[in-house]
């Protein structure tokens, strides 16, 4: 379809060939101008056509100054007039400066009295001194400004005036049309020091000639031109965002470069047809072996998780589903569950995740789980080839049986994607925490395979708007409830003035046998902690200083364990064990703990300086407890300085239980891009559509887009 890519986008036709035009081409762009452009990455005519207006307004109608202080009542009201300089005036605007002449000590900020002829207004031209020569009296102008309606009978006789305004002098014998913006909707630009308003419609009142010129010349469909009828062609909705003709066609025009740039992603996310596999003979005894010994019942989002796997897995082809679900719903025992068909048909399943503490822990819950229903159970993590000449013997034995086939269920992290690291025959590929793994590392792990499938799991549940775009290369299952008896945790807040109170609540709860995981969001150094730091900042309670904290609150009487990103991975599971076992009552740690950890005698969270974390961050955090029978409580504590913005984002973490609704507010305040790392994932950048308002345009578009690979 003939496109060339400029600026993260696909441009074809006209489009193509504006882009490629030097900004030099257009009328009044000489040397200097194209410089001061430059700031603005303005260096070609594509660069001018994306620099796209911030707002319109509008100035189609030429009223009476009266009217359009009338429009308005008590409130300043904008509007389009067409009047004359009948004087003007220096009003003084306080103490003369040193070092002035007497003359300009004494001139003050100038004021332009105008006339409709009717009626008059007052320009307050601060810092436009220039207009006492610009517009002198007598001169003629179409004005566009933001009035203000004055005091009736003001002995002045004006009835309005504005301090925000634009004038064009009209030519003696000249009309308003005189001027390029007359009767029309007007975009206003963002701008940069050298570069005006005046400036840049004067230039993208010369694209649609360009756009014009450039359609001839390339006599080549548009590629959108093949979009559902309801939208413009690339170039004809970016000209539109411009200089719409009304405010139904700029929203049209919004609309049609957000679909093309959503089809656009939706591309960039497709991967070729999965490869054809022979069909597998799934059979499930060893999974119904392990159901049965299971002490309760799989809810039903469970059970419908796993009819849309199995389907997958006896697919003539590979599949790609994410499996999401809030945290603590059971998505890993669904995984658990369809590795046992996988290797009942003669497969091999990897199970990777994100540390080598969570490896561990989902290693000995798979050893509990499926190894008695005859699944061999292995764990591969980073270590395993280093220390001693034992431990290099052992990855060595491990990898052989790997690659004999011998290990049909392998859990690990990063290492699996290491070339020494070879299958039998490897048949699925379970991915938990996806979003901690890029792209190019799932294929990477599909390659240990022939057509593989591949199971991605996370924890942090996708927004609607999302699943539609980043990932609608995958087929998608939910899982919405918790396990039955599951309690919600209940979520204070408290500012961190008042840490010692939250430390004694603490403190009862670990009287009644529970735990406690205490959270800082930075490392620090031990060093440095403060020697008596209990009305310090909460820039300063990172997590040794917290340690010191403890040591001289109500907590300090149970035992505690310290873990970390600046640990090693034996050390943090030695100290996560230690928790587990009931050594250490109170864990110290950052978000190292956000992921996975299951300690179900875990009853309270707090965690310090909140409004640093993201709140799905926060939400994973709080299902690290309210794991077991006991009601469960989390503290989120925040500065006293906190905004009130602030403290009512924490507000609604605290009335949302679901994850769902939590992941819809994380998104809206923090935008996709930082949510996701997409600016770091080579997706086309997104100018105009709206991850999370757009969600009809990304059903468009991702039907689109499938229906043209099935053709």
């Amino acid at each position: 379809m003939g496109a060339e890519r400029l600026g993260g986008r696909s441009r074809s036709g006209a489009a193509a060939v504006v882009a490629a035009d030097s900004i030099t081409t257009l009328r009044g762009v000489g040397p200097a101008t194209a410089t001061k452009l430059a700031q603005l990455n303005i260096r070609t005519c594509g660069d001018l056509l994306w620099h796209l207006p911030i707002r319109h307004e509008d100035r189609r109608q030429v009223l009476a100054l009266a009217d359009i202080v009338g429009h308005g009542g008590a409130e300043a009201t904008t509007g389009v007039a067409v009047v004359e300089v009948v004087a003007h005036h220096f009003v003084p605007t306080g103490r003369a400066t040193a070092g002035r002449s007497p003359r300009a000590r004494g001139r003050g900020t100038l004021q332009l009295r105008v006339s409709d002829g009717t009626d008059q207004a007052l320009l307050w031209c601060y810092g436009r001194g220039y207009l006492r020569t610009g517009a002198p009296v007598g001169t003629r102008l179409l004005l566009y400004a933001r009035f203000k309606a004055r005091a009736a009978g003001g002995a002045d006789g004006a009835v309005a005036e504005a301090s925000e305004f634009e004038l064009h002098p009209l030519r003696s014998g000249a009309g308003p049309e005189s001027v390029a913006w007359y009767g029309r909707i007007v975009p206003v630009y963002p701008l940069t020091k050298g570069v005006t308003q005046q400036m840049l419609r004067r230039l993208t009142l010369q694209l649609p000639t360009q756009a014009s010129r450039a359609a001839a010349a390339a006599r080549q469909p548009d590629e959108a031109e093949e979009a559902p009828g309801r939208f413009l062609s690339p170039h004809e909705a970016l000209l539109a965002m411009h200089w719409p003709d009304g405010f139904e066609r700029l929203a049209l025009a919004r609309d049609s470069v957000a679909f093309a740039e959503l089809t656009q992603l939706q591309r960039a996310l497709v991967k070729r047809q999965p490869p054809p596999r022979p069909i597998r003979a799934l059979a499930f005894s060893r999974r119904q072996a392990v159901i049965d010994a299971l002490p309760f019942s799989l809810t039903s989002g469970q059970r419908d998780a796993l009819r849309e796997i199995d389907r997958d897995l006896a697919a003539p082809a590979a599949s790609d589903r994410l499996l999401q679900g809030d945290v603590g719903c059971g998505k890993t025992l669904v995984a658990l569950l369809a590795a046992c068909a996988v290797v009942e048909a003669g497969e091999q399943v990897a199970l990777v995740v994100p540390t080598e503490l969570l490896a561990r822990q989902h290693a000995a819950t798979a050893q509990r789980v499926v190894a008695p229903a005859g699944v061999n159970v292995a764990c591969l993590v980073g270590g395993s080839g280093a220390g001693t000449g034992v431990a290099r013997q052992q990855r060595r034995h491990l990898l052989a049986a790997l690659a004999r086939g011998d290990i049909d269920l392998v859990v690990s992290t990063q290492a699996l994607l290491r070339e020494d690291v070879a299958f039998h025959r490897l048949g699925l590929v379970v991915v938990d925490e996806q979003h901690r793994f890029g792209v190019a590392q799932r294929r990477q792990l599909r390659a240990k395979g022939m057509a593989a499938d591949l199971l991605l799991m996370s924890a942090t549940p996708i927004p609607r708007s999302l699943a539609l775009t980043v990932y609608g290369d995958l087929q998608l299952s939910t899982i919405r409830e918790l396990p039955a008896g599951r309690r919600p945790v209940r979520t204070h807040l408290a500012r961190m003035d008042r840490l010692d109170e939250v430390f004694s609540r603490v403190a009862a709860e670990l009287d009644n046998g529970g735990q406690a995981y205490l959270v800082a969001p930075r490392i620090g150094e031990p060093e440095v902690a403060a020697a008596d730091d209990s009305h310090a900042p909460a820039a300063h309670l990172d997590v040794h200083a917290l340690a010191d904290r403890v040591s001289r609150s109500p907590l300090a009487r149970f035992p505690s364990g310290l873990v970390h990103g600046g640990l090693d991975d034996e050390q943090k599971s030695r100290v996560m064990e230690q928790f587990r076992d009931g050594e250490a009552r109170v864990q110290l740690a950052t978000t190292v703990v956000e992921v996975g950890v299951d300690i179900p005698a875990a009853t309270c969270l707090v965690v310090l300086s909140a409004e640093r974390f993201g709140l799905a961050t926060l939400h994973q955090l709080r299902g690290r407890v309210g794991r077991g029978a006991a009601q469960a409580y989390a503290f989120l504590t925040y500065d006293p300085a906190l905004t009130p913005g602030g403290v009512a984002r924490l507000r609604a973490m605290k009335q949302a239980a679901d994850g769902f609704e939590i992941a819809e507010l994380d998104l809206a305040q923090r935008g996709p891009g930082e949510l996701l790392g997409l600016r770091q994932a080579g997706f086309p950048e997104l100018r105009v559509a709206d991850l999370t308002g757009d969600i009809e345009l990304a059903r468009l578009a991702r039907e689109r887009v499938h229906a043209d690979n099935r053709r």
